[in-house]
């Protein structure tokens, strides 16, 4: 997609990466119970606009991919809906549509 991760803050997180937070563009939350504190502390410090993702489920990946994309420039929308063409249907099928079971069951 053409984004360059410059920390993460869970369990694999170094001081390093924290310490480069304040440099960033944009801050990503998976699980607001546990950032959202840390994420609107440095909007209010540093004017690092912060959102929301949910990567659970393919319809779910797509719209953050999105959401995520349109902050950025035209090229990282471009980079996200060819990420997202290229998994869509990586199953073999439409997961929006559900086929009756074999024999009518």
């Amino acid at each position: 997609m053409g984004l360059r991760v410059v920390a993460q803050w869970s369990g694999d997180g170094t001081l390093v990466e924290m310490e480069n937070t304040p440099f960033v563009k944009l801050n990503l939350v998976h699980c607001y119970r546990s950032m959202n504190y840390i994420a609107r502390h440095m909007e209010e410090k540093h004017q690092i606009p912060w959102m929301e993702y949910n990567f659970f489920g393919p319809t779910k990946i797509a719209e953050s991919l999105r959401k995520i994309a349109d902050q950025f420039d035209d090229t990282i929308r471009a980079n996200a809906e060819a990420v997202i063409a290229r998994y869509e249907g990586a199953d073999g099928g439409d997961y929006r549509q559900i086929s009756p079971a074999p024999g009518g069951a």
